[in-house]
């Protein structure tokens, strides 16, 4: 049995998304299975009428999209797809570690507990860093 066929889609208000994409391809080479929306901006002003055709035209099996900011209009936009497409899988809140998260561990086997795992991933890399300085300023992470 092949494994499914999954594709990414990082959609940001503005330009968001490169920047994401550009790091992540930094620290994990060229990602051929993941695309940008840029909304509103530069050649997506047209945002819903894009990504509503890059979703007609995917063959994937798995479709993961991920978002900036619950409630903004490109995650409402995308929330209405969610019911009318079962291939897609939404989350809001992106960042660095979701994405490569997402991309080392979602296999397609278990999708929905797959990506559940790399939102807990991710949730536990956003730190409060001074909070770890200890009131006589010793760091926490010495002891690692």
């Amino acid at each position: 049995m092949n494994d499914p066929k999954i594709e990414y889609v990082i959609a940001t208000h503005s330009k968001l998304a490169i920047g994401l994409l550009s790091t992540i391809e930094f620290i994990a080479g060229k990602q051929k299975n993941i695309t940008c929306f840029t909304a509103y901006v530069d050649h997506c002003l047209d945002f819903e009428n894009k990504i509503d055709d890059y979703i007609s035209n995917s063959k994937a099996d798995y479709i993961i999209i991920t978002t900036d900011i619950f409630g903004g209009s490109v995650n409402n936009h995308l929330l209405e797809l969610t019911k009318s497409d079962a291939r897609i899988h939404l989350i809001c809140g992106v960042n660095l570690p979701l994405i490569l998260s997402l991309i080392v561990n979602v296999k397609g086997k278990e999708i929905d507990n797959e990506i559940k795992i790399s939102v807990s991933e991710a949730q536990k890399g956003i730190i409060y860093c001074n909070a770890l300085v200890n009131q006589n300023g010793s760091n926490e992470l010495d002891e690692f």
